[in-house]
């Protein structure tokens, strides 16, 4: 190395001048090497990912909130502080969302892969959620003595699912604790109450409604007027009018009375449903073989109707009173289905809120904000691995958007299962099951290996074979994916 040597004049100032240059190398060399670890949560359709709910939070009140699920977030006053640890006051911005089925995490990007000994698990979920906080733009977090309570509504009833992390900085999900789910006493209230607006029958009527016999729908018709009935007996007038409630009949004659809603009834006045799944036998509607029945009542309007003809044969099944036929033909078949309509549309609003509201709720404590999950190890019983060669109707692999990455939606829909391009040589194939794979193309459209192909897969011959290959042919979407209805469209969920 060549020296330079500087004369300065001043006593010490080459011995300045060299300290300094030490300092200079020391800290060059003491430098720490940046290396960028790769984001763990990666969109792939950014800008689809669920959106958050924001609440404005008083720091120093704490406070209660809900979302239209049911879920409930509660923060203790002074729980929020900054990163060095400071309670902060005044508003502040608290972010979360929620995850409940494969599209959302698909969308969302957060992994649904557990690796640890060498092992690689995937999970399925009973409902995910992250949650997060900010205050002028910065990151807030939660005081170390403090916790927030989510009640998180779920979907997915059961107590076999834990509680998991996501920590982001080490990549992996962190077991935390399991607790039992609690029953929704809210959604049992709304079946029952729903039950009770739903109409008593279908109509028109189907199979399953019937009456006794055709000379008692003429007894009702022409109220017991027997020179009427016999006149008419013949005609098809009453015929046509009974089958235009949907209505049939059998040939079984009784004289035994019911009690039907507190007043007792003719058994063959009545119009019946049968409830046994055995078929009504053909020589019950032959008019010309006489036979003989009881009726004996199992509980409310359920009865057990045993049936014997002249010939020794005989018929046993259960069936419920719904209603007399006076009450029936009181009302034109017109009338019978504008009711039902409109019964029906009450019933078809109140089940799709019953599907927005949770079977039971999942409740912790969390000490950090991030990404949490309910979730326990997706079954892969009877598992076929294969060699994976993904081809493409209309784009290449160079076409492809990110990394050549394949995703794959089990039947259940409630987990991702992610397959790079360096894990082809071990994707999972599970008979019996309606999975799909898609994999995300430039532009924002998917290219799609459909459930309905998933079935037709030939699993007994690959069992054959110690290694099996199998060539997936995806095809492409004309449909541009904006939005997760979008997604669940193309992909038939």
């Amino acid at each position: 190395m060549k020296s330079i040597k500087i004369n300065s004049g001043l006593p010490g100032f080459a011995s300045i001048i060299c300290i300094i240059g030490i300092l200079i190398l020391v800290l060059n060399c003491s430098q720490e090497i940046q290396v960028q670890v790769p984001k763990l949560i990666n969109p792939p359709l950014p800008g689809l990912e669920p959106k958050y709910n924001e609440f404005m939070v008083d720091a120093a009140l704490g406070g209660e909130f809900s979302l239209p699920s049911g879920t409930v977030i509660s923060i203790p006053p002074g729980a929020l502080v900054d990163e060095m640890g400071k309670v902060v006051s005044g508003k502040a911005n608290l972010k979360y969302r929620e995850m409940h089925d494969a599209a959302s995490i698909f969308l969302s990007g957060i992994p649904m892969t557990y690796e640890k000994s060498g092992m690689k698990n995937h999970f399925t979920t009973a409902g995910m959620f992250d949650m997060k906080a900010m205050k002028d733009g910065k990151e807030l977090f939660i005081d170390p003595d403090k916790k927030i309570n989510v009640k998180m509504a779920s979907f997915e009833p059961g107590n076999d699912f834990n509680f998991w992390w996501l920590d982001e900085k080490n990549q992996s999900w962190e077991f935390i604790d399991r607790k039992d789910a609690e029953i929704n006493p809210r959604k049992e209230e709304m079946k029952k109450e729903i039950e009770k607006i739903r109409p008593a029958l279908e109509f028109p009527l189907d199979d399953k409604y019937f009456a006794l016999n055709y000379n008692s729908i003429l007894d009702v018709f022409y109220k017991d007027d027997w020179e009427k009935i016999r006149n008419n007996k013949q005609k098809f007038t009453i015929n046509k009018k009974a089958k235009a409630y949907g209505l049939t009949w059998t040939n079984i004659y009784s004289g035994a009375d019911i009690n039907f809603q507190g007043n007792w009834h003719r058994a063959s006045l009545i119009v019946w449903k049968k409830l046994s799944e055995a078929r009504i036998p053909k020589w019950l509607f032959n008019d010309k073989n006489y036979n003989s029945s009881s009726f004996t009542r199992i509980k409310g309007n359920i009865y057990k109707v045993e049936i014997e003809d002249e010939k020794g044969r005989k018929f046993t099944m259960k069936a419920e009173a719904i209603m007399p036929l006076k009450a029936l033909f009181a009302f034109s078949p017109e009338h019978w289905k504008d009711k039902y309509e409109e019964a029906m549309a009450r019933v078809y609003e109140e089940e799709k809120r019953l599907r927005m509201e949770a079977d039971v709720f999942r409740t912790f404590q969390v000490s950090a904000f991030g990404v949490y999950n309910y979730d326990k190890f997706y079954k892969e019983e009877n598992r076929i691995e294969v060699l994976a060669n993904f081809n493409y109707d209309k784009k290449s692999d160079a076409e492809l958007g990110g990394d050549n990455v394949i995703w794959c939606i089990p039947e259940d829909n409630k987990t991702v299962i992610k397959y790079p391009k360096t894990d082809w040589d071990k994707v999972t194939l599970l008979p019996g099951n309606k999975a799909r794979f898609l994999t995300v193309l430039q532009g924002g459209s998917i290219a799609v290996f459909s459930a309905e192909k998933y079935t037709k897969i030939n699993f007994d011959s690959l069992k054959s074979f110690t290694k099996p290959n199998y060539k997936f042919s995806m095809i492409s979407s004309s449909t541009k994916i904006l939005s997760e209805d979008d997604l669940k469209k193309v992909l038939g969920i």
